[in-house]
């Protein structure tokens, strides 16, 4: 049975990478946008689910992995959560960290398993939860002159 990652995203790829040598790659191409009070956790597990559903109807027989992330700011003073959207550019990515120094970053991580040839779908959610130092954010600010991580999560 061939594994098919359903993302375009080399980061995604790369982690997968690790844990499995050989895997073929089909980028979904949906519509990421929230529905209407839609909760990050409903967000990250609709579009992990639909990004798998979408590549499976292009792969007969194969185990398809769909994933997305949100990532949300816990500011430390007990306001409202506020969700980080992919910066785009760079002025956006550094002010990104800039609100993230010092704060509480939760991700939420859905993938969702799909196989292709029973039709079984079963998706989860990993959350994982960092403060960023300051230390840690001027370190990934340098990494933003490196890389081009406009089109992920900060930080």
């Amino acid at each position: 049975m061939r594994i098919v990652l359903g993302s375009g995203s080399r980061y995604r790829a790369a982690l997968l990478h690790r844990i499995v040598p050989h895997f073929d790659i089909d980028s979904p191409d949906i519509d990421e946008t929230a529905l209407a009070d839609e909760t990050p956790t409903s967000l990250a597990l609709r579009l992990a689910t639909e990004k798998a559903v979408k590549i499976a109807s292009r792969w007969d027989n194969s185990l398809i992995i769909g994933s997305d992330q949100v990532a949300l700011l816990r500011p430390d003073d007990g306001s409202t959560e506020k969700v980080l959207g992919k910066p785009g550019n760079f002025e956006k990515a550094q002010q990104q960290l800039r609100q993230c120094s010092d704060q509480s970053v939760i991700y939420r991580t859905a993938c969702c398993l799909l196989n292709s040839a029973t039709i079984s779908i079963k998706p989860f959610m990993m959350i994982t939860f960092c403060t960023l130092t300051s230390s840690m954010t001027r370190k990934l600010a340098t990494t933003l002159t490196k890389n081009n991580p406009m089109t992920v999560l900060a930080p």
